[in-house]
């Protein structure tokens, strides 16, 4: 009888072949992704991929899947330059590499890229004469134009190129400031109209602009003008977060995948949103604060913000579930009428047209006065406001003063929840005082024990409301009253 031959015999040699390559591919990725952890262990990972075949390909993807740059700071110039030029030096060779291995920007899918502008005469100090030219013959092939503009390196080439060179990127993050220029190098034109994008990221869905101001150099904010180009490119954008906004009356982009909307620290006009929202059919989520530091000239034939009710007429009204609106209110000396700039009116029910609105935020003090006899019909505005909207489920009222009339007109809209059915899945009503000055503490302790007595002679409820995220629960809502220095989301997150 012949026996057999074990595995490690000279007739049968043992295999050489690594046990890595057993594995399934959805195990080697895990491995590389715990080996970068939390702390971004890019190194480590490098050298794990150049140690074997089997990581090599996995743990290129997964270098590449996150490409990240240092934020340059609000101050210190010899600080700014330095980081510019090493983030300028960085975004040229990951440029030049993505060009020559179109494999690794395949693996890219989220980019936060902080570009700065930076002098000729120091580039040429900084970097070869040969890289310089390599790099900008690389630009100039992708869009026919120079990186250079008025003798300096300006910022939408660099970060835009990285970004085409990246056909799968679905999350892109800019940080920009005063030197942005113009995108329409990104556009196709035939005599001045847009033909139509260079490149176009189809799987992009998030993009977010980040408005870094500098200290030292005066600044009016982003005009999105500037943004055309890049609003061409990305057609399936689903959401848009873009800081210090300003003008975009001259907007020819659309964005008819559009979901989510916030627009921060923005000086917007009617037309400017209107614009930006005009063909947004999907839109689920908006969120609306203005710049408190830019100064508006209120005289007349000077073109105004956009008014609360004027934000109102540029939204898509059937699809609207989250709705949170900060707008720019006139100084208490300037008394505008409803005319020049149109508050939240109470009596036309504007926001039971939003037939959708589960989640509404907004500054308590954009909402119009009722001008009406002293009878009690006076203290309806904020059930005025709310009234129709059925699947209402949160309320975030804040820039509250803790006026008698304020309690009294809440203690109205108390007493509606509790004896209809009006909104029946209404859960939490959050309160914030507005924010004043260096006795908010004490301040607001009178501000909510008023609003006490208010509360309890209006709704009949012993409400107990001071306190952070402390509240009482009125006919199943929870009432929350939240100090002004509490920083919070407009939905509670």
């Amino acid at each position: 009888m012949n026996s057999v031959p074990d595995a490690g015999t000279a007739d049968t040699p043992r295999p050489k072949t690594s046990p890595l390559r057993v594995l399934p591919p959805e195990i080697l990725f895990k491995i590389c992704e715990e080996v970068v952890g939390a702390d971004g262990d890019t190194a480590s990972l490098a050298r794990l991929g150049r140690s074997c075949r089997g990581f090599s390909q996995i743990a290129t993807s997964v270098l590449y899947r996150e490409i990240k740059s240092r934020v340059i700071p609000a101050q210190g110039v010899v600080l700014i330059q330095s980081i510019a030029v090493n983030n300028l030096g960085k975004n040229m060779s990951l440029l030049l590499t993505l060009c020559s291995n179109p494999t690794l920007g395949a693996a890219i899918r989220s980019m936060e890229l902080a570009p700065a502008s930076v002098g000729f005469h120091l580039l040429q100090t900084a970097f070869p004469m040969s890289t310089l030219r390599t790099y900008h013959a690389a630009i100039h092939q992708m869009f026919g134009v120079s990186p250079a503009q008025n003798g300096s390196f300006h910022n939408p080439v660099t970060p835009m190129a990285l970004a085409c060179q990246a056909p799968n990127l679905v999350k892109l993050q800019l940080t920009i400031d005063t030197t942005w220029k113009d995108t329409d190098f990104l556009l196709n034109k035939n005599n001045n109209r847009v033909t139509g994008p260079k490149f176009t990221l189809h799987h992009l869905a998030e993009l977010t602009i980040d408005y870094n101001r500098r200290t030292h150099i005066p600044d009016k904010g982003l005009g999105l003008r500037k943004l055309n180009g890049v609003f061409h490119t990305t057609p399936n954008l689903k959401k848009l977060t873009i800081d210090r906004a300003r003008g975009g009356t001259s907007l020819t982009a659309r964005l008819p995948h559009l979901t989510t909307l916030k627009l921060t620290n923005t000086h917007l006009c009617p037309g400017g949103l209107h614009h930006l929202t005009r063909a947004c059919p999907n839109l689920v989520h908006f969120e609306f604060t203005h710049d408190p530091d830019t100064a508006v000239a209120v005289r007349p034939r000077h073109p105004l913000p956009v008014s609360p009710a004027q934000i109102l007429t540029c939204l898509v009204k059937p699809t609207l579930q989250r709705l949170a609106i900060a707008p720019w209110l006139p100084p208490q000396q300037q008394h505008l009428t409803q005319a020049q700039y149109p508050l939240l009116s109470p009596q036309q029910h504007q926001l039971s047209a939003f037939t959708s609105l589960r989640q509404v935020a907004v500054d308590y003090r954009a909402i119009a006065i009722a001008r009406a006899p002293n009878d009690g019909s006076e203290f309806q505005a904020l059930v005025g406001l709310f009234q129709g909207m059925e699947q209402l489920e949160g309320v975030f009222l804040f820039g509250v003063q803790g006026s008698e009339r304020f309690g009294k007109e809440f203690g109205v809209f108390l007493q509606r929840v509790i004896r209809t059915a009006e909104w029946p899945r209404l859960r939490v009503v959050r309160l914030q005082a507005r924010r004043v000055g260096g006795g908010d503490v004490v301040r607001e302790r009178g501000v909510w024990e008023r609003l006490e007595s208010c509360l309890e002679n209006g709704s009949g409820s012993d409400m107990r409301l001071v306190g952070v995220g402390r509240g009482v629960v009125v006919e199943g809502v929870r009432v929350v009253a939240l100090p002004g220095w509490v920083v919070t989301g407009p939905f509670g997150e």
